[in-house]
């Protein structure tokens, strides 16, 4: 309950700073609510990602890259800058957290790449060059499809199960 709080505080505090999802929906009520949900849901995406050595370091690293890749390509510097710094910084990373690791992320290093990485596609320009009506909205989702898919595949495994989603398990995609 501690950390979910926190995670919505620090995402309220995002979103007031002008961080938000742009879909062109005219209620300021529904932007504030998806972009929280979004936000606080790649978070802990994230979160349960961490479940082997280098796996949410890795894909955080990729997701991070791919970011590079688009904000370069729409002429966003900040965020290509943010991007770069954020992968380089995951790759260097990986280094020590191969088997054998020697550092581990923990539940704050998790959770901040989640975090950034989630902020960081709320942020970033999708639309300036896109030739795809499509493509502005479901180019972060495909960006973080693993987590995501490992997300709700453990979640409704759970379900089915009886369990609580909050149970941990070796239910992943990556333990299967």
């Amino acid at each position: 309950f501690v950390k979910f709080s926190v995670q919505v505080g620090a995402t309220i505090v995002v979103i007031l700073h002008g961080v938000s999802l742009s879909l062109f929906v005219g209620s300021n009520i529904f932007t504030f609510v998806l972009t929280a949900l979004w936000i606080v849901g790649i978070t802990n995406s994230f979160n349960l990602l961490d479940n082997m050595d280098g796996l949410a370091a890795g894909v955080g690293a990729i997701c991070a890259f791919i970011f590079a890749i688009n904000s370069y390509r729409q002429g966003d510097p900040q965020t290509f800058f943010l991007s770069v710094v954020m992968g380089g910084s995951l790759v260097a990373f990986l280094r020590f957290n191969f088997e054998p690791a020697v550092i581990f992320l923990g539940d704050a290093g998790s959770g901040f790449i989640g975090f950034f990485l989630s902020g960081l596609s709320v942020a970033a320009n999708y639309l300036e060059t896109s030739q795809l009506e499509q493509l502005p909205i479901i180019t972060p989702i495909l960006i973080f499809s693993v987590p995501l898919f490992d997300t709700f595949s453990v979640m409704t495994i759970r379900l089915l199960e009886g369990r609580s989603i909050w149970d941990a398990d070796n239910r992943h995609f990556s333990h299967r």
